[in-house]
């Protein structure tokens, strides 16, 4: 099983930091509460789990992977899919419920007791199970999904708890257009690394994967990798209930679910890892050097040791290349080109586009508005990554755009004519921003 990234010299630069920015006698200002602020930020984000979100609508089997992922049965299978809150399951050293709110203290349970967590209706259940792969993943079941009445809640919790997403959909059931309007909310920046289960393929075939020319093309489009799975056969193949274990749990596509999913995990910790780099350099170092200055003390941290280079190849030898002509006489430099700052224009550009559909009346009220909004950030975003690297002092928009892409998917769920203008208004800062990176 893959290893997730170190990330032990961003958390001793982080911990150095507190510690210093925490001494009684360390002088204290605005910038420094705001670095203090983001050394917290990143260290809660490096030490905790890479969170990998298992949703789907009711009956896609999301449970059931979830369960088989960590080997038992966790988690109630065939559980109402709407109303109940998100579940974690994480790793402990005792068997412990935990009702959870965003706004309040927890609420602990002896033992695994779901029923009685639900009960105090709490935004959030926790499990811990003494299991090994948890370690290192959380896995978060996401219901209420595609249920109007509760999809608000669920997208929030996606947004809060996800770093990847796994999509489970019964292979059986066809792609509807409820199915397709949830994808659409959900955040860019995990669709761009999700992962599509579909599940029940163990009623096509027995233990055997079908191929996925047998799946709807639109339901495997959207994402970055496609897993048929036969949960059942697998689960059978991990308790020893075949006469080839090793085969059925290889032919069900739980080797390829295990495999993609930490491959997943890893990448996101990559991700995190360069933001907490992004963030020290931009708000800790300096800071950092600071309380240096202040305390007549320098902070060093042990840092990683440099990869090793590989070894050197032989250098063939060179005949002398035949004498050239003589060249022409040079003619003057032509005028050096300005350098173009060609996000700006593709971002004023893709503004003047939304502009004139406002005016032709493509986009007639609130509600397309923000949802143009968003689609408009979020297509950005993905450039800012697909793009020429951003310079150093700039990476910190790549954030900015992901945070004001995720109010916009929220802002679809309140009173379109309360937040419309609030909507224009992270436009307007989008683009401050981009001013003044200059790129």
């Amino acid at each position: 099983m893959s290893q997730l990234p170190d990330a032990g010299y961003e958390l001793d630069v982080l911990n150095a930091f507190i510690a210093a920015v925490e001494r009684p006698d360390a002088p204290y200002d605005d910038a420094l509460e705001a670095a203090q602020d983001h050394a917290h930020a990143f260290k809660t984000r490096l030490e905790t789990p890479v969170r990998v979100a298992f949703a789907g609508f009711q009956g896609s089997g999301k449970s059931s992977l979830i369960n088989l992922l960590v080997g038992q049965d966790v988690l109630p299978i065939g559980r109402s899919n709407y109303g109940t809150p998100a579940i974690i399951v994480r790793h402990g050293a005792v068997e412990k419920t935990i009702a959870g709110w965003w706004d309040r203290p927890n609420e602990e349970i002896s033992g695994l007791d779901i029923a009685a967590a639900f009960a105090r209706t709490p935004d959030i259940v926790s499990i811990e199970i003494d299991c090994e792969v948890l370690k290192d993943i959380w896995l978060v079941d996401i219901s209420g999904l595609g249920d109007p009445e509760h999809s608000k809640r669920a997208v929030f919790a996606l947004m809060r708890l996800a770093d990847v997403l796994v999509w489970c959909s019964n292979v059986k059931a066809p792609v509807d257009e409820a199915e397709k309007e949830v994808w659409r909310s959900i955040p860019g920046r995990l669709m761009r690394s999700s992962l599509l289960v579909l599940t029940h393929s163990d009623a096509v075939t027995e233990g055997e994967v079908v191929p996925e020319t047998h799946f709807d093309p639109e339901r495997i489009r959207s994402f970055a990798d496609t897993i048929p799975i036969a949960t059942a056969a697998a689960m059978k193949a991990l308790r020893g209930e075949v006469d080839d274990p090793a085969a059925v749990w290889q032919g069900s596509g739980a080797d390829q679910l295990v495999s993609a999913v930490m491959t997943s995990a890893v990448a996101a910790r990559e991700a995190e890892i360069e933001k907490a780099q992004r963030g020290i350099a931009k708000f800790i170092a300096p800071a950092q050097d600071r309380l240096d200055a202040a305390f007549g003390t320098k902070t060093v941290i042990k840092r990683r040791p440099a990869p090793v280079a590989a070894p050197a190849q032989p250098v063939e030898k060179v005949q002398p290349a035949p004498p050239q002509e003589p060249a022409a006489p040079a003619k003057a430099p032509a005028k050096a080109a300005q350098p173009t700052r060609a996000r700006w224009t593709d971002w004023t550009g893709r503004i003047g586009a939304m502009l004139a559909e406002l005016k032709s009346g493509g986009i007639a009220d609130n509600a397309s508005f923000i949802e143009a909004a968003q689609q408009l950030v979020d297509g950005f975003r993905d450039g800012l990554d697909s793009g020429a690297p951003l310079p150093a002092d700039a990476g910190w928009l790549i954030d900015e755009f992901e945070k004001a892409n995720d109010l916009l998917i929220l802002m679809q769920f309140e009173d379109v004519d309360e937040v419309g203008a609030d909507a224009a208004r992270i436009l307007v800062q989008l683009s401050d921003s981009l001013a003044t990176a200059g790129v």
